[in-house]
């Protein structure tokens, strides 16, 4: 089965780039967030799911993990 990523998942915009390393695994980067996102579609350890997604770099993301104080 052939899977396409037409927009970012982040941000919406349709101006990514698809790098494919196997026949379910993408990596997308979008130039309008700079985000970079790898998408695994049926994920054989979770057949329940269609996709896993998990984001590589996240340009919003200041690297703080913590609770904002009170």
């Amino acid at each position: 089965m052939a899977y396409l990523v037409k927009s970012c998942v982040l941000c919406g915009s349709h101006e990514i780039e698809s790098r494919w390393s196997t026949e379910r695994r993408v990596t997308t980067t979008c130039s309008a967030c700079r985000s970079v996102v790898e998408i695994e579609f049926d994920p054989p350890d979770q057949p329940d799911i269609r996709g896993r997604i998990e984001v590589v770099f996240d340009p919003h993301d200041d690297g703080d993990d913590t609770a904002p104080a009170a």
